[in-house]
């Protein structure tokens, strides 16, 4: 996911209005060397198909203004697993025709500041998962999750992506099924794959049984 899109998820009241660029000006966050160069600001007018006219479904004609940013990012930023500094990234903050609002931000802190615990574990898994460059952020990250259930899950996804076992050692309490596919297959034991429990999602001893002889047969492919 675009992580733009993710701040725009979740995005809160009252943040900092943020530094004033032009079009051509570049913006640097010192720390991070994280540089934004703001291109051109791209201007569009709708109007109704019939001048005059009701436009229909409750649609009112204006304008939309779109910026473009060429962003660009120290190169340790794209390895795995990142550095504390490539958590901060950068938030639209307004948008007129000669001038953009732009606000460095820790995603991370936008994150924990959203009062509802749902959306702000759903917002940090996001951001772990799904950070602006790929791999995901430092696995840690997950311990912001205060929800077993929910960082387990997290854990989980980041091992499942980066295929890296030993991440599932940082889940507590019985390991979930991508975790035992995962730690089979790099172990090359299929073995582990009969550590496999029945859950919620095995209807029947046939499906669980199903799924252990799936884990084995994946376990021993090269």
């Amino acid at each position: 996911m675009n992580l733009l899109i993710l701040i725009g998820l979740f995005l809160l009241p009252g943040l900092a209005y943020g530094q004033i660029m032009k079009v051509g000006e570049t913006l640097i966050h010192q720390e991070t060397n994280y540089k934004i160069t703001l291109t051109q600001i791209q201007k569009y007018e709708s109007v109704c198909a019939v001048p005059g006219k009701n436009c229909g479904a409750g649609y009112i004609p204006g304008v939309q203004l779109i910026p473009h940013l060429k962003v660009e990012k120290d190169k340790k930023c794209a390895s795995y697993p990142q550095p504390a500094s490539c958590e901060v990234i950068h938030q639209i903050v307004s948008v007129d025709e000669k001038t953009v609002a732009i606000k460095f931000i820790n995603i991370f802190e936008l994150c924990e500041g959203n009062a509802d615990l749902s959306n702000r574990y759903s917002c940090i898994s996001m951001a772990v998962k799904n950070g602006p460059d790929a791999p995901p952020y430092l696995p840690k990250n997950c311990d912001r999750i205060k929800d077993e259930e929910v960082k387990a899950a997290c854990y989980e996804a980041v091992a499942d992506k980066t295929g890296d076992a030993k991440l599932c050692d940082l889940i507590k309490g019985r390991e979930t099924y991508q975790c035992i596919y995962l730690r089979a297959k790099t172990k090359g034991d299929p073995e582990i794959c009969k550590t496999l429990k029945r859950n919620r999602f095995h209807h029947s001893d046939d499906d669980h049984k199903g799924e252990i002889a799936s884990c084995i047969q994946w376990s021993q492919r090269k």
